[in-house]
């Protein structure tokens, strides 16, 4: 009978992970008198099998649970860098942000008051 050679990898998981891991190898364990899995087992087992089905979905699911604001940040400072442009709508949120309008300083309007209507006082009746 030929030996399998395989090649292992460490990997480091959380606690929630590590206990979710010992949890299945328990329950399969449990009754199982054809032989016994490892964590590593059913790590390996679980990683490869969700590889296989894995479909885009789950990928954007992944990235909304590790989006993080200031590595996307970042990533856009560098690139803005590089090319020497920053994308037009992150330009307007950075205006925005910064208080300052896309055409320059803004005109101040006088309020309307009960003296004075678009320009014309009340007395004379001529609102044109």
């Amino acid at each position: 009978m030929e030996e399998k050679e395989e090649l292992v990898t460490k990997i480091t998981i959380t606690k929630q992970a590590e206990e979710a891991v010992s949890q299945i190898v328990a329950r399969v364990n449990e009754g199982f008198d054809a032989g016994r899995v490892t964590r590593q087992d059913v790590a390996s087992w679980v990683l490869t099998r969700f590889n296989e089905t894995c479909v885009e979905g789950d990928v954007q699911q992944i990235r909304s649970e590790f989006f993080n604001e200031i590595a996307l940040l970042e990533n856009i400072l560098k690139k803005a860098k590089q090319s020497g442009s920053v994308p037009e709508e992150l330009k307007l949120a950075l205006m925005g942000q910064a208080n300052i309008s896309l055409g320059g300083a803004k005109k101040t309007k006088r309020g309307l008051t009960s003296k004075l209507t678009n320009g014309q006082h009340e007395e004379s009746g001529d609102a044109t």
